[in-house]
């Protein structure tokens, strides 16, 4: 008797349906990525709203944490964070994520970093007991938004400098795409010098494109959580790579690559994947438009031996932003008004008795640079707030000290 096996026909109509669920399921992957990496965001948001908070008139949480070594650790806690309701997609590229930490908490895991190192804090623990009884009644509330890869090249700088009005569509995109690639080059640098194996790193593994390729493929596709036009016709771009995934995408490529050095048992995979957490900060990529650049004449303005008055101070901005649908860019047009009105401040500042700051930054490239990476980089975030009418508000502030140091390291 003989027996036929089963003819299977493959159809263009079952390649059509398995084309589909390969890409809704690759879909399902980019958003729970894109998630994710709001959540990453608002928990970035929450620890700098609460470090903020003050404890006495003189000393953040931040300056207590700082004195007893214990900002790590801190850190680590957030992780307790609540999720607020669902997911909100904002429109078809952007989500964001709500997270609240309760007052209590934070208080309670305060007390206990400053109990185990008592002699370093500059406050007694009655004294912090004391203070930290009125967070019992609060609590700490951010939001953090992200955008999916493909979307990003196709933003455009809303009310930014109106130097970006002489620079096209080409020409922007290319800078963000060289922005994103930026960021992944620091990332792969940044966990370089990690150990694999007898003396091997992952710099020298990197120097395979079997190793490589994966990596770059892998970055060039995470969300982005920023993307600032700053006036100088620079994109400065923040994309969110969660260290523990980038570690998993390391070793399986080097584990697929034949003749590749990798860590001997899962003991040494686990140092590996420890030492790039501890590498991996916030990526940050950067690149310039070519074309368009404001041209700054290099005269030297002498600064004053002595601090000036000012420099032990403080300064703060708000900036609201409009917009008909919330998104991305309309939490990032509400940070560039209050980065535009924190620089305004800084350029009304006496530098000399006959000069300004602004004055003297028009003429010297090096102060109009150092007040760039002071508005830019010191620059700290404070309060985001979402409003009913759906505009932005961001709160930033900027220790005057830091533009000092920025003006004397220039």
């Amino acid at each position: 008797m003989q027996v036929f096996a089963p003819i299977f026909r493959v159809t263009p109509l079952f390649l059509l349906a398995l084309l589909c669920a390969t890409m809704a399921k690759g879909q399902e992957i980019d958003r729970r990525a894109q998630v994710a990496a709001a959540k990453a965001d608002a928990l970035q948001s929450l620890q700098t709203e609460i470090l903020s908070a003050a404890i006495t008139p003189e000393i953040t949480l931040k300056d207590l944490l700082d004195r007893i070594g214990a900002a790590d650790e801190f850190s680590n806690s957030l992780g307790k964070a609540r999720q607020v309701g669902g997911t909100r997609w904002l429109d078809d590229d952007t989500c964001q994520v709500r997270v609240e930490m309760d007052g209590k908490q934070v208080a309670r895991t305060v007390l206990r970093l400053v109990e185990a190192e008592p002699k370093k804090s500059p406050l007694s623990i009655d004294t912090i007991h004391n203070r930290l009884s009125a967070w019992h009644q609060r609590s700490f509330t951010a939001t953090g938004k992200s955008t999916g890869p493909g979307a990003v090249e196709s933003l455009r700088p809303r009310g930014a400098h109106p130097a970006w009005n002489s620079v096209g569509d080409d020409e922007r995109r290319q800078a963000i795409a060289k922005a994103r690639l930026n960021a992944g080059q620091r990332v792969l640098e940044s966990i370089g010098p990690v150990e694999l194996s007898d003396g091997k790193t992952v710099e020298d593994a990197l120097k395979d494109n079997a190793v490589r390729d994966p990596l770059e493929q892998w970055l060039s596709r995470r969300p982005v959580t920023s993307v600032e036009f700053r006036e100088d016709l620079e994109i400065q771009l923040t994309e969110a790579v969660p260290p523990v995934e980038l570690s998993d995408v390391l070793r399986d490529a080097l584990e697929h690559q034949h003749g590749a050095t990798v860590p001997a048992d899962e003991a040494g995979w686990s140092k590996v994947r420890s030492e790039i957490v501890r590498r991996v900060g916030t990526p940050v990529g950067r690149a310039k438009v070519l074309s368009g650049r404001g041209n700054v004449t290099r005269t030297i303005v002498v600064l004053p031996k002595d601090p000036p008055v000012w420099a032990d101070q403080q300064i703060d901005a708000t900036g609201i932003a409009h917009g008909q649908r919330k998104s991305l860019l309309v939490t990032q047009d509400a940070r560039d008004i209050a980065l535009k009105r924190l620089r305004e401040q800084i350029h009304a500042l006496p530098l000399t008795k006959d000069l300004n700051i602004g004055q003297a930054a028009k003429t010297d490239a090096d102060i109009n640079d150092a007040v760039e990476d002071a508005v830019q980089h010191r620059s700290h975030v404070y309060k985001v707030r979402y409003l009913d009418d759906g505009n932005v508000e961001t709160r930033l502030s900027l220790d005057l000290s830091d533009l000092w140091a920025e003006l004397q390291r220039h």
